[in-house]
């Protein structure tokens, strides 16, 4: 079984959070449904409404609030890739022109904004507590993983702890949200909903690891977005890292001044990739993704239910994106 054949078993469920993010959607000022439309429908993949249903079912729920707390998580991954886009001059998501390109930077932070508001404004309306906290904790740390983020580009110098701190903040914390909020509608205690935030938080880590790596190795139509755009955009990831950990003060020397070098091209691409992959630099990331991946897998050894193996083929699924 893979990841398309999981969200088949839990297709209603899914119809469902669309039916919901299009009545959220509604807005007297019909531009923002089409930019919030145009990327929502874009071809995501809807994995983190995926997580919180599968998680919300492993742990006893049945009711229908999961759509709603489904909805804002996604409302809010989506405002995030509106805003990155802005922040990284992007050009391309998903294979197909950024809503910066189509409609300018200002209605795309605005509308970004509005994502963000509608979500909470639907929190509240569900009223538990814990639920919101839960959701607003990891929105206030997706924040300051981006700040980051920005402040470590285009050092060359940026540890392994550092990169973590950042991946965690900017694409773990809010699947570890949908994991532990799923415990949360099952009225599980404390101890469970550590385990479920911990197995979200660590498939987000390899998630991000698997996707940093490719963006060095997989062809631009595979990916959706120009092959190499972290290095030209001077974002520090874990194959680099990894390869100037290895490296002899020369080497090191040399990737210094091909990351800090303010109009980089095809060519110093290809030099950088060729010493990444001299270290085994890609290889490494992909083994650090899978520990991650096995790790989650054992924080969830402890739910009985056919749930839980549909989370474990979407843990698995993170790394077969790179085939």
């Amino acid at each position: 079984m893979n990841f398309k054949e999981v969200q088949q078993i839990i297709d209603s469920d899914l119809k469902k959070v669309s039916d919901t993010i299009r009545s959220f959607l509604d807005s007297k000022i019909s531009f923002i449904g089409q930019v919030a439309s145009y990327l929502i429908e874009s071809g995501g993949k809807r994995f983190r409404p995926t997580v919180h249903i599968l998680s919300a079912r492993a742990c006893g729920y049945e009711g229908e609030r999961m759509y709603t707390i489904a909805s804002t998580l996604e409302f809010i991954h989506t405002a995030t890739l509106l805003h990155d886009d802005v922040v990284d001059y992007a050009e391309l998501r998903r294979g197909q022109p950024t809503a910066n390109i189509l409609w300018g930077n200002e209605a795309t932070v605005l509308v970004g904004d509005f994502l963000l508001a509608r979500s909470f404004y639907a929190l509240v309306g569900d009223g538990d507590l814990d639920v919101l906290k839960c959701v607003s904790n990891a929105t206030t740390r997706m924040a300051e993983g981006e700040i980051l983020q920005l402040l470590q580009t285009n050092n060359p110098e940026i540890t392994f702890n550092e990169y973590l701190e950042i991946i965690k903040c900017k694409t773990a914390v809010l699947i570890a949200a949908a994991s532990e909020c799923g415990a949360i509608l099952g009225k599980k205690d404390s101890q469970i909903r550590q385990r479920m935030h911990n197995f979200g938080m660590k498939i987000g880590i390899a998630f991000q690891i698997t996707d940093d790596t490719l963006d060095y190795i997989i062809e631009d139509k595979t990916l959706g977005k120009t092959r190499g755009q972290d290095f030209l955009d001077g974002k520090v990831t874990l194959p680099f890292i990894l390869a100037y950990e290895k490296s002899e003060e020369r080497e090191r020397e040399v990737l210094k001044s091909l990351f800090l070098k303010e109009e980089k091209d095809q060519r110093d691409f290809d030099k950088i990739y060729n010493i990444l992959e001299s270290k085994n630099a890609f290889n490494e990331s992909f083994q650090h993704a899978s520990r991650y991946v096995e790790e989650a897998k054992e924080e969830i050894s402890f739910l009985e239910s056919s749930y839980r193996d549909y989370l474990e083929i979407i843990a698995d699924y993170i790394l077969e994106r790179k085939y």
